[in-house]
């Protein structure tokens, strides 16, 4: 016969509400957007994103839908926090890249604290970042010029299975 011992555990109240709980909401980081003299609707939370990105612990991460860039956000204030070198890669399709996305990478890197447009703190840190313009299939074709060229209009005129060719490429 054996003596049992056990230890009650008290349960923790931390389910998935209570850990949302504690970060900023879509409607806050909309205002501290404000505060960088930046506008976008629905920004995600930026303190939700870090909290996942501490969670992951890895080197690259990648948002596909970047938006008003609180991935970049998040990756830049844990590399401040603890002088890490995490990296981002952000895929964006919307007009705002322009108007948000990339001023909110600036900014951030220079400073992690804002009001009214302007840094309060200046504790920003080296940032390079690099961002690639693709074409759309439209742009490409809306591109396209074509010179008047004689010997290829003759060759077009002539020969159909070459204009259809060519009308294809």
């Amino acid at each position: 016969q054996g003596t049992i011992y056990y230890k009650k555990v008290k349960t923790s109240a931390r389910n998935i509400v209570s850990v949302l709980r504690n970060f900023t909401t879509t409607e806050k980081m909309k205002y501290e957007l404000e505060d960088m003299d930046l506008h976008f609707s629905y920004p995600k939370p930026k303190d939700l994103i870090s909290y996942l990105l501490k969670i992951g612990n890895a080197p690259l991460y990648l948002d596909y839908f970047a938006g008003s860039g609180t991935t970049a956000h998040a990756v830049i204030n844990l590399n401040r926090e603890d002088k890490g070198s995490r990296k981002y890669l952000l895929i964006e399709m919307g007009d705002y890249f322009d108007t948000v996305l990339k001023p909110r990478i600036s900014k951030v890197a220079f400073s992690s604290q804002w009001k009214e447009g302007k840094p309060i703190s200046r504790d920003g840190i080296s940032h390079f970042f690099k961002y690639i313009r693709l074409e759309s299939y439209e742009d490409a074709l809306n591109n396209l010029t074509f010179r008047d060229d004689a010997t290829r209009t003759q060759a077009l005129t002539r020969h159909d299975d070459f204009r259809r060719e060519y009308m294809l490429n």
